[in-house]
């Protein structure tokens, strides 16, 4: 039982958890690519951002 089970008696979300160093795909815009680029480039998985709901790849 984690802490905050013990407080909320509800079990946490967890479905959104990523393994650090994991590959990741970054989403390239319209606007920043061309017709035939990738849509995606590859990453490493590097955590949570702090100030924004975001990963950090």
């Amino acid at each position: 039982m984690t802490p905050e089970e013990a407080w909320s008696r509800k079990q946490p979300v967890v479905d959104h958890f990523k393994i650090f160093g994991c590959i990741a795909y970054a989403h390239i815009s319209d606007q920043k690519r061309k017709k035939l680029d990738d849509k995606g480039e590859k990453c490493i998985f590097l955590g949570v951002s702090d100030q924004s709901k975001a990963y950090k790849i």
